[in-house]
């Protein structure tokens, strides 16, 4: 044979004497590492499903005689700057506001009650962490704030109590998911 390569009808590889074929290897290798490539990037991070954005910022309610309990979770990014600066808190992409209110009554009636309110936050790999609250007034009413550090994508369990004077403590359990 005069020509060392010939032609190989399946595919056109180009195939030495020696039997080893060399361009059509290394093409398909690249193509196979771009698609593994494209795949991996197409997968980042979870997207979150439908509805998440308000399933998130939902309350969590618990009730106990005549006193009700609410939490939320707020995204610190997604406060304005000035609502940020009112609450002393910085706006950060890996911070949630954890917000919890003592009330006693119904919907205008509601006044805000004294209490003692404990709050920590677990995330997927068990860590727990304790949340520093403060109160912080809205004229007659009052609330108990704290920063909530995390990583996104992620899910934290929240467990609060609250105890207010002369009534047995209530505990409020929810979890939220976070994501990108």
């Amino acid at each position: 044979m005069t020509d060392r390569c010939r032609r190989v009808a399946s595919g056109g590889d180009t195939e030495t004497t020696t039997g080893t074929r060399r361009r059509a290897r290394s093409g398909r290798r690249l193509a196979g590492t771009l698609l593994l490539a494209g795949t991996l990037a197409a997968c980042g991070a979870p997207s979150p499903p439908d509805g998440h954005a308000t399933r998130a910022r939902e309350e969590a309610v618990a009730r106990a005689d005549d006193l009700t309990v609410r939490a939320s979770v707020v995204p610190t990014m997604a406060m304005g700057q000035a609502v940020a600066d009112g609450y002393r808190i910085e706006r950060d992409p890996r911070t949630q506001l954890l917000m919890i209110a003592v009330r006693r009554g119904d919907g205008v009636d509601e006044t805000a009650v004294p209490a003692r309110v404990v709050a920590d936050a677990i995330d997927l790999r068990g860590v727990r962490q304790r949340v520093t609250l403060r109160e912080v007034a809205h004229g007659d009413l009052t609330d108990h704030i704290g920063v909530v550090r995390l990583t996104p994508p992620d899910t934290l369990r929240f467990h609060v109590e609250v105890q207010t004077t002369g009534a047995r403590p209530i505990t409020l359990q929810f979890a939220r998911d976070f994501y990108p």
